[in-house]
């Protein structure tokens, strides 16, 4: 299990369910990872597809032709299958192809593998549609299924399939993962996109190489800042950055709801923020967190319905100075 171990970091506990079906020699039909997106889901799933199809003698050992193969999503019988990021984007049509194919024997491994990535995309029908093969699935065929909660599935799925769920990192694992997988940044980087991520490592890598985006996140600590002790011009700046652009002034509202969230609850509990977080720790309370709370979730009602990006910007900025005076 050593190659594993270097490339999928932490989750414990799926290492060891993995090296259970491995020692034990029978894996079963169908497998359920579940976590949030950026978790180490799909790499876990090649993992499991290689330790099926190993030909070494420590599987699943990484240097073999079918696990690099595997590894590369080069091998014949090995399909990664997803949909298009929508709500239920994962169609039945899709499910249907799947099913379909998997009654044709592998081309060269022992067992084809069907990786089906973010099945919470998928609508009832197609969750019905793909229950038909996971009910009977032929000897030769094993499906690997990923989704961000389980409570978008339904029952008859959740009772064929294996559960193994992906680790909640803390900060500190999120940020030493980053620092091995991409060292060229700073530890204030590092720290806050594991922050903005929610500790999962791939959103953070993502952050990482992606400017625009760390950009949206600097917008909401700039705006809370304002809020927490700059003036009211300061925070109706931070705050009408995306007035014209609606998508990314909800995502910057989304950030800040994320922010004081995590501020309410450091406070309420009595634990320390990271460093770069305790002036605003420290300037407001409990209450006036969960009141700001209140006021951003208003406001992302107003732009949900269609509301001027200006006038939205300026209602904000006006109820949060409010509030906390």
């Amino acid at each position: 299990m050593e190659p594993i171990c270097q490339t999928l970091f932490y989750n414990q506990r799926a290492k060891e369910t993995l090296a259970t079906f491995v020692d034990g020699g029978r894996f079963p039909h169908a497998i359920l990872l579940e976590g949030p997106n950026g978790s180490g889901k799909t790499l876990l799933a090649r993992w499991i597809a290689a330790a099926v199809n190993c030909r070494g003698e420590h599987p699943p050992c990484g240097s073999c032709s079918a696990c690099r193969k595997i590894l590369q999503d080069k091998h014949p019988d090995v399909r990664i299958c997803s949909g298009t990021g929508a709500v239920q984007g994962f169609h039945i049509s899709l499910v249907r192809e799947i099913r379909e194919s998997a009654f044709v024997l592998p081309n060269e491994a022992e067992k084809k593998v069907y990786i089906l990535r973010n099945t919470q995309e998928m609508s009832t029908q197609a969750q019905n549609a793909l229950l038909k093969i996971l009910e009977e699935p032929p000897e030769h065929c094993m499906f690997i299924l990923t989704v961000d909660s389980r409570a978008h599935l339904l029952p008859t799925i959740l009772s064929r399939t294996v559960l193994i769920r992906m680790e909640q990192l803390t900060l500190d694992q999120c940020v030493k993962a980053l620092e091995t997988l991409a060292p060229s940044h700073t530890a204030d980087e590092y720290e806050q996109c594991a922050f903005w991520s929610g500790n999962t490592i791939g959103q953070a890598l993502d952050l990482l190489e992606h400017e625009k985006e760390r950009t949206i996140c600097d917008s909401a600590l700039q705006a809370a800042r304002a809020l927490c002790g700059g003036t009211e011009f300061q925070l109706l700046a931070a705050l009408s950055l995306y007035e014209r652009k609606r998508e990314l002034m909800l995502r910057q509202l989304q950030l800040l709801e994320t922010l004081f969230s995590f501020l309410m609850l450091q406070k309420y509990n009595g634990d320390p923020c990271p460093h770069w977080l305790q002036d605003l720790q420290s300037r407001i309370t409990t209450l006036q967190a969960s009141r700001i709370l209140d006021i951003i979730e208003q406001a992302r009602g107003m732009l949900l319905r269609n509301g001027s990006g200006t006038l939205v910007a300026c209602t904000l900025c006006g109820r949060l100075r409010r509030c906390l005076q």
